[in-house]
């Protein structure tokens, strides 16, 4: 999994649902743990840089006089490393679920209906680079660089309606054609907070900042939302589109870098003043805006015969923005295995993203005794957090009740 738009989840075909039932009138799912999904920038170790860079500058000026000599040395170490950050390094993180038992399906109106209730919360955080100064009057080395984080919650509300059409043959597949709609309320709570890595903050890091000071910059708005699909299902066959986002959901951000001098304390003044600057440089959106922008998806998937495998793939064909700007479009291969119910079903796939960042992403899940499900992902990229080597981006989802 992975979660580009930053949005809640339930974004598959609704077209789809017109078969998924069969000879049922209803059905209910299990429940899902939270889904949690990291990301890293190619930037090994920049959180614990960007300490060190607080703690050097610390130490310099608890010493005493900062000499010219330990300026220039601090400044050839650190200035690189700041524009390398400025430009490469983020750490984005996504936890989504749906309501437990959810989404509910049933018959009604002569189609496919279906009932879900989304929950997520995307967090992202990277750094706004400036040059390191020194004050030689107060004996002090400044810098201008910043944390930036933009991050939201969403709730969303869906209802899907599916039907067949007409059948139709294709080739030698006889099945049917159908169309489905997905109506979406979502509930948005968006934030971002800008904190200098340069505040007389000598106990909380301006990471530690950034997340305390959530309230005071966020924002709430309410949006609809619409995607459309339509699909082919045969025997063994079955092939879709959709348009998500039909309807586009647009969420504002809070302003920053306004009403400075009224903030309460003294580095939230200081954090708020160099939000101001920031933004009058042009390195900060004064507004800012996140939308979940239509995106056409289309995908296939093929049965081998009698054998419990099935091949399936997909593709976005065009690229979105997530809640950072970032640009994601997914390209995805994979096989699965279902079998008696009594050998755990298994699958496994390859993504890649034809945009942004060009992660490519392995995962692979097993499903036992259609109870247990667990399925995990890792890019074949990896960088370096905290000392340690990890995939710059990994995730999983833990479900209980029902198949994949």
């Amino acid at each position: 999994m992975s979660i580009p738009n930053m949005a809640p989840a339930g974004n598959g075909n609704p077209a789809l649902l017109a078969r998924s039932l069969g000879d049922r009138r209803w059905a209910l799912h299990g429940f899902k743990l939270p889904a949690i999904a990291l990301e890293l920038g190619p930037v090994d170790d920049f959180v614990d840089k960007l300490d060190a860079l607080e703690a050097r500058v610390d130490d310099a000026e608890t010493d005493g006089q900062i000499t010219a000599a330990e300026f220039q040395a601090i400044e050839a170490e650190f200035q690189p490393l700041l524009a390398e950050i400025g430009a490469k390094a983020e750490v984005g993180i996504d936890v989504s679920m749906p309501l437990p038992t959810l989404p509910v399906v049933f018959k009604a109106f002569d189609g496919v209906m279906a009932v879900h209730v989304d929950l997520a919360v995307s967090a992202l955080a990277n750094v706004i680079d400036g040059d390191l100064e020194l004050d030689v009057a107060d004996e002090e080395i400044l810098t201008n660089s910043a944390v930036y984080v933009r991050s939201g919650q969403f709730v969303q509300v869906a209802v899907d309606y599916a039907r067949d059409l007409m059948p139709f043959a294709l080739g030698q597949f006889d099945g049917a054609v159908s169309a489905g709609a997905r109506l979406k309320l979502i509930q948005g709570e968006l934030s971002r907070q800008i904190a200098a890595l340069d505040s007389d903050d000598d106990e909380d890091t301006a990471f530690d900042r950034a997340g305390d000071n959530y309230d005071l910059n966020k924002d709430s708005a309410f949006a609809v939302g619409l995607d459309v699909g339509a699909g082919f299902v045969a025997e063994n066959l079955a092939l879709g589109a959709t348009l998500r986002n039909l309807i586009p959901a647009k969420f504002d951000f809070a302003n920053i870098g306004s009403n400075c001098a009224n903030r309460a304390q003294e580095t939230e003044r200081q954090d708020c003043f160099a939000a101001a600057e920031f933004i009058a440089r042009g390195d900060a959106p004064a507004r800012d805006d996140f939308t979940l922008d239509p995106q056409l998806f289309v995908e296939a998937s093929y049965a081998l015969a009698d054998s419990g495998v099935t091949v399936f793939g997909g593709l976005e064909l065009n690229k979105v923005e997530n809640i950072a700007g970032n640009d994601y479009q997914w390209l995805s291969v994979g096989v699965s295995y279902v079998g008696p119910w009594w050998l755990p079903a298994a699958r496994a796939g390859w993504r890649s993203n034809l945009a942004g960042s060009k992660l490519d992403v392995i995962s692979v899940g097993f499903n036992l005794f259609n109870v247990l499900s667990i399925e995990a992902f890792q890019s074949l990229d990896s960088a370096r957090y905290d000392g340690d080597k990890y995939p710059r981006s990994a995730g999983v989802t833990i479900g209980f009740g029902g198949r994949f």
